[in-house]
């Protein structure tokens, strides 16, 4: 798992006081993003994108994701994986807090991409 998501995490925890359940459903709504992502920017060919590697991102990676990257992720989240309103509005909610993590707390990010992010209508 690349650092800036364990810090995420650690923070998410020790500091903002999410419950274990929450912190676990970002994880996985996080590294889901990530390798998705990863996916469409490296035309990676894949067995499922439970077997792609994200060990290797870092800041730089980061930094390229657009807000264009991000409503593509959910948009293959609502068609394929077939995620419905709560789920959407929970990974829309992780990913907001993640880069607004990596920009306010880390300082990783001159530019918060999810900023621009709707809140899902429920």
């Amino acid at each position: 798992m690349p650092m800036t998501l364990t810090g995420f995490l650690i923070y998410m925890t020790n500091i903002k006081g999410k419950s274990k359940r929450t912190r676990n459903e970002y994880k996985n709504d996080l590294i889901l993003m990530l390798k998705y992502i990863k996916v469409i920017k490296y035309d990676i060919n894949t067995n499922g994108i439970e077997n792609v590697d994200i060990s290797d991102i870092d800041n730089d990676f980061i930094k390229a994701i657009s807000l264009e990257d991000l409503y593509i992720f959910l948009e293959y989240c609502e068609d394929e994986r077939r995620n419905g309103a709560y789920s959407r509005a929970r990974k829309v909610a992780a990913i907001r807090s993640f880069f607004n993590y990596l920009t306010t707390k880390k300082k990783i990010l001159d530019y918060n991409p999810a900023q621009e992010l709707e809140k899902n209508k429920l």
